[in-house]
Order: C-alpha cells, then sequence, then structure tokens
C-alpha cells in the first residue's frame, strides 16, 4: 500500500478569521443558501461542493456528511464559520475536531466524513495530484485577502450559486471585458456574471431572456450558448 493511500487527512496550520471575511456578499449568500435547504426536504444534498478549478473557492454543508470518497485528490480547506462542534474523520488519521481558522489537507481518495450539527462554510481549493501545501495555503491566503476586502470579481464563489439580481450574464465573444469573475471563467471563456452596473458602465454585451416579449436579463443561458441563445431564460421564466 503506498504513502498516499495511508494519508488521510491533516491539520497544517491556522488562520485568524476577522469578522470583514464573515460579511463578504459571496459568504453571507452561502449562509442564507444553507439556512434554506436546512429547512427544505432533508434528502437534498447536504453540501454545496465546489468545481476543482484550483483556485480558492467557498464550501458549505449543513449538518453530518456521510462517509464518502470523491477521487479527486489533494484537497486543502480553510474553516471560515462553524454553528457547533464539527469533526472530521477520514480512514488512517486521526479525528479532526475542527476550529474556525484551521487549515486542513485531506486526500479524498480515502473514506470521509463529517460529524456535526448546524451548517459550517469553508473555503477550498483543489484538487492536485501531489501535495503542494505551501502553494495551497497561500491560494487560500490570498482568497481570505479577497473576503476581507469585499473584492467582488476575484473573491470566492461556490458551486451552485444563483445570479442575485444586480448581477447580469455578459458576452465575452469578440470583446475585451474590462473586469469579469475569475473563478469560473478565463480568457477562453464565452460568458461571465457581471454587477450590472459594471456592464453597463463597460459597455458589455448583456445577455437577454429569450421568451417572447421579455426584456428581462437572462440569469441562465442556452445549453449551446455561445452557437444558439433561443433558450436563455430570465428569472420568471426561469421554470
Amino acid at each position: 500500500m503506498s504513502d498516499k493511500i495511508k494519508f488521510g487527512i491533516e491539520k497544517l496550520t491556522s488562520f485568524d478569521i476577522p469578522n470583514d471575511a464573515l460579511n463578504h456578499r459571496f459568504v453571507k449568500e452561502i449562509r442564507e443558501d444553507l439556512d434554506a435547504r436546512n429547512t427544505e426536504n432533508k434528502l437534498l444534498d447536504p453540501v454545496f461542493g465546489t468545481s476543482n478549478v484550483k483556485k480558492p473557492e467557498l464550501y458549505g454543508w449543513s449538518g453530518s456528511v456521510t462517509p464518502h470518497v470523491d477521487n479527486k485528490g489533494y484537497c486543502y480547506i480553510l474553516i471560515l464559520e462553524l454553528d457547533g462542534k464539527s469533526v472530521l474523520s477520514a480512514d488512517h488519521s486521526d479525528d479532526i475536531d475542527l476550529v474556525r481558522g484551521d487549515i486542513i489537507c485531506l486526500y479524498d481518495y480515502t473514506h470521509h466524513s463529517i460529524e456535526q450539527t448546524g451548517n459550517s462554510i469553508a473555503m477550498f481549493v483543489g484538487a492536485f495530484n501531489e501535495r503542494c501545501d505551501e502553494f495551497a495555503i497561500a491560494q487560500l491566503a490570498d482568497g481570505l485577502i479577497r473576503l476581507i476586502t469585499h473584492d467582488y470579481y476575484n473573491a470566492p464563489r461556490y458551486l451552485g450559486r444563483e445570479i442575485r439580481s444586480d448581477e447580469c450574464i455578459v458576452s465575452l465573444i469578440g470583446a475585451s471585458s474590462k473586469r469579469r469573475d475569475t473563478l469560473y471563467s478565463d480568457d477562453y471563456s464565452e460568458s461571465a456574471i457581471k454587477l450590472i452596473v459594471d456592464a453597463k458602465s463597460d459597455g458589455d454585451h448583456i445577455e437577454t431572456c429569450s421568451t417572447e416579449g421579455c426584456g428581462n436579463y437572462a440569469i441562465s443561458l442556452d445549453e449551446h450558448y455561445p452557437y444558439f441563445s433561443c433558450k436563455n431564460t430570465c428569472r420568471e421564466h426561469c421554470n
């Protein structure tokens, strides 16, 4: 059995988490989404997961998470907020009582689980084929600064986050957008999420709903975008 398989979890260090970071709009939003999910059908997935883009992302879960494997690699987690006691367990490792500010390295090819009540919010970076503690900790530190300074375009977000009323989707085709989110869009993306006020100021093309007679901004794009946009939908026509 290789050394990799014998490793599960390890606490590396800890950061101070200022309240300014917890008051960032994205942290507030994932907190609200977790609270909403916690009052709905309990069969819903308790985890707001990540995209494994090797950049800082937000990550949250409600209640206990049963033993599972993700088969992605080495992941790094910075605990931002805990409602109560939370215990992380993994094969080949001692349990870790999580504390706000802890940075954990997790090898998610091993079975791992969390025993807790309430909600938890963390920052995540990964997954990596090899351990890269120094690089990952620097990434998490940068993400924390983005939250503290209330940066919008470069701050960590979470997978499944819905577009809010002050945001829109802009086309990046044939345009050089001055501002864009850097988590889920890059130089090869066809679209990006921006603040409406910035999109208008920058002269961006804002995607709109394709429903006849509707000129609302789209929150969901045609699955074949950018080749087709006939199924772009706004919040009103999304369902």
